[in-house]
């Protein structure tokens, strides 16, 4: 979480399209940016940008860790990288070079922030990102390439379903 010092003012973005729309229409001190997202991802959200001659400071947070991935994102003009999940120490030290403290006032009232409300199929997708990530970034290094990762599609199932679905597959000699 950000720090409570920082009273932020947070905009959120469903995808990169959308982020677009929102630069478009209001200035913004510091951007965070997934890579993997819907509509844009973080590569086409920082290529526009650097198109059109947005200057917001961007941090990428994602679970592409591949060394190619962040290459191109610093070449696109990203500030900072953080890998997902997010270690409070590499938030702090970005957040410190990115953003130049306000003046402290002598009482600090927390902000209200409406975060947007995570479903349990947002959960489990985050997490398929991150190990998504990681495994492409062990591909990645292995054979010294870039691996353009999928946006995740994850579905809960019911047990039975799980069953049949299973079962189906038990029953098939090539699947994978």
């Amino acid at each position: 979480s950000l720090p409570a010092t920082l009273n932020p003012d947070i905009t959120f973005a469903i995808h990169g399209k959308n982020a677009l729309e929102e630069l478009a229409q209001k200035e913004f001190k510091l951007m965070f940016l997934d890579l993997t997202m819907p509509e844009k991802d973080g590569f086409e959200t920082l290529e526009n940008m650097q198109r059109l001659g947005n200057k917001t400071p961007v941090v990428v947070v994602s679970g592409d860790i591949q060394p190619k991935a962040k290459e191109r994102v610093f070449a696109l003009g990203a500030k900072a990288f953080i890998q997902k999940p997010i270690a409070k120490d590499e938030l702090k030290n970005a957040l410190k070079e990115l953003i130049e403290p306000e003046p402290r006032p002598l009482i600090i009232t927390p902000s209200v922030i409406e975060l947007p409300i995570l479903r349990r199929r947002d959960i489990y997708m985050e997490v398929a990102n991150v190990s998504i990530g990681r495994a492409a970034d062990a591909l990645a290094r292995h054979f010294d390439v870039f691996v353009q990762l999928p946006l995740p599609n994850v579905n809960i199932f019911e047990v039975s379903e799980l069953h049949m679905a299973l079962r189906d597959l038990a029953s098939h000699d090539n699947v994978s």
